[in-house]
């Protein structure tokens, strides 16, 4: 990170090309290592044209990858509170999680005030159920005969606010993000259209990737590698070693991964065909778009 505040600065002054350069790529020689020896080595380099640039979006991507990044870390900050809140529920011997799937689901959430409120009826609160849980009346009685103290009720309390305050600032990014997106709306619609990809995934894909091709040499296949989504290509004396995916960037990689794992399961579709040629022959595990990084860049 502390290389984006010295561009940030440079990068207003237009008389300079700016490159970013990944001091791994270009190590010294064992014993001769220093900063100012790495600096004249690098600037050597320089001079002989063989330093290559790292990937750095303008501005208007690198603010939109913010947003998508944020939201990301947002709804994992909401996973950690509602297990914190399951964790309270389990505490008292309310068994909500063991019915509804979804404990923070519109239902969940209606028995859950009710519980703040002080409400100790059973019967009572199997009346807020919606949905699918109209069916389970009986579980959700036997799931309500707990010992619920005020100590409970103040951190169920504390963490539903702060789990709906996290739901606000969600749908704030989103519509930032959608108003960002404007102009690209058709690319996202296209891009949508993809099996396994959904809204939030075009998102990803746009604020990582970017709308110019030719970044990545109009080649879906650099594209992929940069992301580190290629088996690794590691050969030494006619050997072939191992070919597990290298270092790339994690979040095009999280999106791109459950999106491939979504349309390995959908129909009539040649991811879905792939997956399940590769499970015959291989296994599920190795047919896993997890496992298998040729899944997600076809």
């Amino acid at each position: 990170m502390y290389w984006k505040p010295v561009w940030h600065v440079l990068e207003r002054q237009k008389q300079f090309k700016l490159k970013l350069i990944n001091a791994q790529h270009y190590h010294g020689v064992d014993g001769q290592k220093s900063d100012q020896i790495d600096a004249s080595w690098l600037a050597e380099l320089l001079q002989c044209g063989l330093l290559k640039g790292s990937f750095v979006p303008p501005q208007g991507q690198r603010e939109l990858r913010d947003l998508t990044r944020l939201r990301v870390s947002l709804l994992q900050d909401q996973n950690r509170i509602q297990n914190r809140m399951e964790k309270v529920l389990e505490d008292a011997n309310l068994k909500l999680g063991s019915v509804a799937s979804d404990t923070l689901g519109v239902s969940g959430r209606k028995i859950i005030r009710a519980v703040i409120a002080g409400d100790k009826d059973p019967g009572w609160m199997a009346d807020l159920a919606r949905g699918t849980l109209c069916g389970k009346r009986k579980e959700l009685e036997r799931s309500w005969h707990g010992l619920v103290t005020e100590h409970h009720r103040r951190l169920l309390a504390t963490l539903l606010t702060q789990h709906e305050s996290l739901d606000r600032d969600v749908e704030r990014l989103e519509t930032e993000i959608r108003r960002l997106l404007a102009p690209y709306q058709e690319l996202v619609d296209r891009l949508n259209e993809i099996p396994g990809f959904g809204l939030v995934t075009a998102w990803t894909v746009i604020a990582e990737l970017g709308v110019d091709p030719k970044v990545f040499g109009g080649s879906a296949q650099r594209a992929a590698s940069w992301s580190g989504l290629c088996p690794g290509n590691r050969k030494s004396a006619g050997k072939r070693g191992h070919g597990r995916t290298r270092k790339g960037n994690r979040w095009i990689r999280r999106g791109l991964t459950q999106s491939a794992l979504g349309a390995s399961h959908s129909k009539d579709t040649y991811l879905r065909s792939f997956y399940w040629r590769i499970a015959s022959r291989r296994g599920d595990k190795k047919a896993q778009p997890i496992n298998n990084s040729k899944l997600p860049s076809s």
